[in-house]
């Protein structure tokens, strides 16, 4: 559940007032599961006849990924998100968002943290305090490092569909641990389309933690 909800939550039980805009607009999304157009022939099957729908590949979560990699920040987080909803309840609205502001920048940092490693370079922080940076400066500094990551896992498809959690995956998978993997995934997506030899892109909603679900065509074996 993203820091928005957490704290629309508080304000519907308990009338704590939270600014309206702090919540996303609502949104639909469509479903689907290709199979794609052609002509078929005897010796040929028609698509419908030799593919299964989809086959899920990975949750990408950034949230999970920086659990396993990087207790500590995860831990600043959860202090962060507590104390903006006790401060929600306590009316005091302007500190709540810029908790939740600081939580954001914890996020990146902490994935900037990780594909700095990846890439081989120094700690990008010294004596920066990241999660007083802009989010804006921490997801360039995050494309950027994407450049430079090592090649992708071998078995990682070219491109992919990406199912956001917040427009209504359903798996209870946890994410994926697999550092190289996830942050392939979270810095190629562009939309609903995961494609492995694009340029950097992150998904609109990356520093709300927003995690993914990748799928392939499945195809299914003829006798």
């Amino acid at each position: 559940m993203s820091e928005e909800n957490h704290l629309l939550m508080c304000r519907r039980r308990s009338g704590c007032g939270l600014l309206h805009n702090m919540s996303a607009p609502p949104r639909s999304t469509v479903s689907f599961r290709p199979y794609g157009l052609a002509d078929s022939t005897p010796s040929t099957p028609a698509p419908a006849e030799k593919t299964c729908g989809l086959k899920w590949v990975l949750r990408a979560d950034p949230d999970a990924l920086l659990n396993s990699a990087l207790p500590d920040i995860t831990s600043r987080m959860r202090d962060l998100r507590h104390e903006a909803l006790a401060l929600a309840r306590g009316q005091d609205k302007a500190a709540a968002s810029r908790n939740i502001a600081r939580l954001r920048g914890l996020r990146l940092a902490g994935l900037i943290t990780i594909a700095a490693s990846l890439a081989g370079e120094e700690s990008p922080w010294d004596s920066l305090a990241p999660d007083e940076l802009p989010v804006e400066a921490l997801q360039d500094r995050l494309a950027d490092l994407a450049s430079r990551l090592p090649s992708p896992p071998a078995w990682m498809p070219a491109m992919a569909i990406a199912e956001s959690l917040a427009g209504g995956g359903a798996r209870s998978d946890s994410g994926s641990t697999d550092a190289l993997a996830v942050l392939w995934v979270l810095t190629r997506i562009n939309g609903r389309t995961f494609d492995r030899e694009g340029f950097p892109h992150l998904p609109a909603d990356i520093a709300e933690g927003g995690a993914y679900d990748l799928y392939v065509p499945c195809a299914k074996e003829l006798t």
